[in-house]
């Protein structure tokens, strides 16, 4: 299954690398296969997770310094 356009993304040193000047090419697609939440879509300045995303639910607050 293809989620994104040729070359949108490409895999360097094991991370992934957005190509922005085919960023108009982009859909959402990516975003709903990962089951982490780790792909965003970034859209009026809200980030938007896909709905197969874990939610993350805190019970203590972040450790400090």
């Amino acid at each position: 299954m293809v989620d994104a356009p040729e070359g949108l993304i490409t895999i360097q040193n094991n991370l992934a690398v957005i190509d922005y000047s085919k960023n108009d090419l982009a859909s959402k697609v990516a975003i709903e296969r990962c089951p982490t939440g780790a792909i965003v879509w970034m859209e009026d300045k809200k980030t938007v997770k896909g709905g197969g995303a874990k939610k993350i639910l805190r019970m203590e607050p972040l450790p400090r310094g």
